[in-house]
């Protein structure tokens, strides 16, 4: 299919508002709770951690918001956003303990991986077998 056809196109299922209402309070959690055992700060694994779930959160957000949307577009918009949003509140809720710092590289990491996962997903959903091959394209 066109890309450009497929981003404008509104056939998507829909996910699990469910899932991702756990899925965000265990984040959450995860986020504010003071964890003694855990080394925070551990550099780039701690940004390849929020890339990866703040990735995972876009796409939980995207697959809410595919049946309430009209185009994958404002989905995929929206669903960068969230995450993004969602995100940043919690490093602005981790200023406020004594045990967690509010880190705008970590917010960075978030919103880099939100658009990855979302973009990635696209491509995924949007090209044919045939066309598979202009993801390896350098």
């Amino acid at each position: 299919m066109n890309p450009v056809r497929c981003l404008l196109s509104n056939r998507m299922n829909g996910g699990s508002l469910f899932t991702l209402i756990i899925w965000l309070i265990v984040l959450l959690i995860l986020s504010v709770v003071h964890m003694p055992s855990i080394k925070i700060g551990l550099g780039m694994f701690d940004k390849i951690t929020h890339f990866i779930l703040y990735g995972i959160t876009a796409i939980l957000f995207l697959s809410v918001l595919r049946r309430r949307l009209k185009t994958k577009l404002i989905g995929i918009f929206f669903a960068i956003l969230l995450s993004s949003l969602y995100g940043l509140m919690i490093e602005i809720v981790q200023s406020f303990t004594s045990y967690r710092n509010f880190e705008f590289s970590d917010i960075l990491a978030n919103t880099i991986g939100a658009t990855a996962f979302v973009m990635i997903n696209y491509l995924r959903q949007c090209l044919t077998p045939n066309e598979t091959h202009l993801l390896l394209v350098p």
